[in-house]
């Protein structure tokens, strides 16, 4: 589910060394269509890494084509630059207008890699051996060989023991509270001896082997929870009305596919929510950008979700263009709170002392690789940005602790007025509540035995 990133160098293959262009483009899908800030390049422009996923890429999509997929010919993969970064990534862009409920892609269950039939079906340790095997199978599918090729060790879990000490500290309180750990025992811990066993034999000992550990980043990355699914991973995650216009389309047992959201215009790049899906469950109310980091290793583009359990924090920061630029807006998520507020400009406080570790302590000296450092300090400038708009946001606003009375706090819209007051609560099925009678019959329920937990 990952953006293809720029984070290493992915590895050449012999046998891509010298490629035909002509072979770059398969099956009326653009394979090959440059954009950016540089203008439109040429087949010279490419490096020859970048030739090599495009031929895998292409390669994917004819097999995913003769074996049943529909990959809509209003679509086409381009190279761009995103603002603010010097180098290109992939996206998926409609080459004509799409109609809302089009689709976009529709993958046979027969093409998705999913557990194994003696496996548990919802464990994705079994789809991790399974993607593992076709890796390794010379004669493995296009999907495997794709995979295989693609960038390593990227998402946290993957990281070097600096890099993920050096994202703890910067963290803090504003992050999960992790040991760091070597990635060699990532197996053993995640799926252990029995899956192990399954590959190698019972007498192997736990492996370390890199291209299992390879599947099993791959995997967490990219997988819709157990399921992968080919070609999904061309579309890169975006939230918000304006962006996120390509919805999950499941039938179980059957086919997994997008489709447009809403009406899609030519030049359109096509966005997946990653956390806000229509299929996305609970993670929908609280999954944030620093879990995007985490999970899927990127610094998410506005608009961005900020988002603390304990103090009942939420609110989410997008940039929206003006006439004379661009400014930031603040949502908030949940009536903010003295305490609240308090502990952001601590936070804030903190994260601007860190600017100087920045600058004086470069990637060599803290043994943290360069890629894992950008993308420590690419947060620490987006939390930053998003913890001075939101206190900005809050002045002149009446802050209160009514957010601690409220059950299932972050699962509600909230209206307030200019001062901060709250309005109305949005249930989850849309209708206004309001807060006092809402508030009222929660005190009146928590005072039954069966409501003490809370």
């Amino acid at each position: 589910k990952t953006p293809i990133l720029k984070q290493q160098a992915t590895p050449l293959y012999d046998e891509f060394i010298l490629i035909d262009s002509m072979l770059l483009m398969d099956n009326n899908i653009g394979v090959i269509a440059y954009s950016g800030t540089a203008g439109a390049a040429t087949i010279d422009d490419i490096s020859q890494e970048e030739a090599a996923e495009d031929l895998l890429t292409s390669n994917l999509i004819a097999w995913m084509k003769t074996n049943g997929a529909f990959i809509s010919d209003k679509i086409e993969i381009q190279r761009f630059q995103p603002p603010g970064v010097d180098y290109k990534i992939r996206g998926v862009f409609a080459k004509e207008d799409l109609a809302k409920d089009e689709m976009i892609l529709e993958v046979p269950w027969s093409l998705i890699v999913q557990p194994s039939p003696e496996d548990d079906e919802y464990d994705d340790c079994s789809t991790m051996v399974n993607i593992f095997l076709d890796m390794k199978d010379d004669e493995g599918t296009p999907y495997g060989k794709y995979l295989k090729a693609q960038p390593r060790n990227y998402i946290r879990k993957f990281w070097s023991i600096e890099g993920q000490q050096l994202l703890r500290d910067m963290m803090g309180p504003l992050g999960p509270d992790y040991t760091p750990s070597d990635t060699s025992n990532f197996w053993r811990k995640r799926c252990g001896k029995r899956y192990n066993d399954k590959i190698f034999g019972a007498s192997a000992k736990t492996t370390t082997d890199d291209l299992l550990l390879h599947a099993a980043m791959i995997t967490l990355a990219r997988a819709d929870d157990y399921l992968m699914v080919p070609f999904y991973d061309m579309f890169n995650h975006r939230n918000g009305d304006r962006w996120y216009n390509a919805a999950h389309v499941m039938e179980e047992g059957s086919s997994q596919g997008l489709a447009a959201k809403r009406t899609v215009k030519r030049g359109e790049q096509l966005f997946l929510s990653y956390n806000q899906c229509n299929i996305c469950g609970g993670r929908i109310h609280w999954h944030g950008t620093a879990d995007m980091l985490d999970d899927y290793g990127f610094v998410e583009p506005f608009p961005q979700r900020y988002y603390d359990e304990d103090l009942r924090l939420k609110f989410d920061i997008d940039q929206i263009d003006e006439e004379n630029g661009t400014k930031l807006t603040v949502k908030w998520g949940a009536p903010p709170s003295e305490a609240g507020a308090v502990f952001l400009r601590e936070q804030l406080q903190r994260l601007e002392q860190m600017e100087g570790m920045k600058h004086e302590a470069n990637a060599d000296s803290l043994k943290v690789p360069m890629n894992e450092s950008n993308k420590v300090w690419e947060l620490h400038s987006a939390f930053i940005m998003a913890l001075r708009a939101a206190l900005d946001s809050l002045k002149g606003w009446t802050l209160t602790d009514i957010v601690d009375s409220i059950p299932n706090w972050d699962e509600y819209q909230y209206t307030f007025d200019e001062d901060g007051n709250l309005v109305s609560i949005l249930d989850q099925d849309g209708s206004i509540m309001s807060s006092v009678t809402y508030l009222d019959e929660y005190t009146y329920e928590s005072e039954s035995e069966e409501h003490d937990e809370f």
